[in-house]
């Protein structure tokens, strides 16, 4: 009689979630990814759904006419450095404030 295999660990059956995985909308993973890789004492403590609404919020108050100066004080408000927080809104103009539909 063969020994089944000893049962594995629930950690050893997830896989790693891969790089750029993320909600499906390509521009907000574009984003995640950039500010990984420019900005990773901001996603340092962060998950990607909340890089991702930092990301979405700031689109949506460019997109309501605030400027940019004024989007990156309210991230600052949210514990993102001011240097740290105009790049940001940067990184979204380039990478999910194009991709989302305009309504």
């Amino acid at each position: 009689m063969a020994e089944s295999p000893a049962p594995r660990s629930p950690k050893a059956t997830k896989a790693p979630k891969p790089a750029g995985a993320g909600t499906g909308d390509g521009g907000l993973d574009r984003f995640v990814a950039a500010v990984q890789n420019q900005l990773p004492a901001v996603a340092l403590d962060r998950r990607d759904e909340e890089v991702e609404a930092l990301g979405s919020q700031a689109c949506a108050a460019l997109a309501g006419g605030r400027k940019a100066t004024a989007v990156a004080g309210e991230l600052s408000a949210q514990g993102v450095k001011s240097a740290d927080a105009a790049k940001l809104v940067a990184l979204a103009r380039t990478t999910v404030c194009h991709s989302r539909p305009k309504v």
